[in-house]
């Protein structure tokens, strides 16, 4: 099986990233070719840049979906 792109999600907090990007290296040892990218939060993005072996980095909030917000009490 030949895998080109991989990409890793992480669009909770800080500490799901941390854990996500333990699966870099392994991921770079068993696909050697393959381009890795990470897409996660805005405010994560700084430290998800510094996960070796990444080639891009996507930043973004997910946008809130109609009535999530909760009412006021």
């Amino acid at each position: 099986m030949s895998v080109d792109r991989i990409l890793l999600v992480s669009l909770d907090n800080l500490g799901d990233l941390v854990f996500a990007s333990a699966l870099a290296p392994p991921l770079r040892e068993r696909y050697p070719g393959a381009s890795i990218d990470i897409w996660c939060k805005e405010y994560t993005s700084d430290i998800a840049r510094l996960v070796p072996g990444v080639r891009d980095v996507i930043g973004s909030d997910r946008p809130r979906r109609a009535g999530s917000a909760r009412p006021p009490i």
